[in-house]
């Protein structure tokens, strides 16, 4: 084998060093598994409305800190 080739063994090599190691799972990616598109609809409308809700309400705080006329829509 040439030289030139020889950089195509480093990640064999490396892995065999530093094996992986199996991926913990978590609730949200074993939600993103599991869920029916049905369920995934209805969760993903449910946290864009509820960051729409706290989206306005930081847009209302800084209105009434700075008043309407500083804040261009």
């Amino acid at each position: 084998m040439s030289a030139c080739w020889a950089w195509l063994k480093v990640p064999h090599m490396l892995s065999r060093l530093f094996p992986s190691k199996p991926a913990k799972s978590s609730p949200f990616s074993e939600f993103i598994r599991t869920a029916s598109a049905a369920e995934k609809k209805r969760v993903y409308a449910d946290v864009l409305k509820k960051a729409t809700e706290r989206q306005n309400q930081v847009e209302a705080k800084a209105r009434a800190k700075k008043g309407p006329e500083e804040i261009s829509a």
